[in-house]
């Protein structure tokens, strides 16, 4: 992780970038990742395949980058990192689907091979082009300090035309 916030910490510095992130994956893409997921005390149907989930692994800037409203509870902080209690974040079409008469924080779910607090409630984020038929996925954010990637996008949001970037950045470098 020290490489990301170094990266991290340099585009955030650039003239011009409002907020910047880390994530496995592009919203809008041709895909999404997935992973098998079950809600801490829900039974399953044992005919029936295990749920997958859009599984993102994203930093505390997305939400801000993303401009993604929190509904209930908290985004990620800073803290939580490798070696501090595993938490997730789910969307609301997680909620509507699983939690129809309790409140998902401070409820477990397992999600790749690791039991983690749902501590927040984000609003919907459309991953793929082609939507799947009944509306969003359920989607699963995770911490990436917490897993880290091999491959990660950094995704910046900025205050004016992002094609300045670079330019500006050349300048202050001569």
């Amino acid at each position: 992780m020290i490489l990301l916030d170094e990266v991290l910490a340099r585009a955030k510095t650039l003239s011009g970038v409002r907020s910047v992130t880390l994530t496995n994956a592009l919203p809008q893409n041709v895909q999404a990742p997935t992973d098998t997921f079950r809600i801490a005390g829900e039974l399953g149907d044992v005919a029936l395949p295990v749920p997958r989930a859009v599984s993102l692994r994203v930093d505390p800037g997305y939400l801000e980058t993303m401009g993604v409203p929190l509904q209930q509870g908290r985004f990620f902080e800073e803290t939580d990192r490798a070696g501090q209690p595993l938490v997730a974040v789910i969307n609301q079409t997680m909620v509507d689907k699983r939690f129809e008469r309790m409140s998902p924080l401070g409820q477990l779910i397992l999600i790749g091979g690791e039991s983690r607090e749902i501590v927040g409630v984000v609003a919907d984020v459309s991953q793929t082009i082609v939507q799947v038929s009944g509306g969003s996925c359920e989607t699963v954010y995770v911490p990436i300090a917490q897993m880290p990637l091999v491959s990660t996008y950094l995704m910046l949001a900025t205050t004016g035309d992002a094609g300045q970037l670079h330019r500006a950045d050349q300048d202050s470098a001569q």
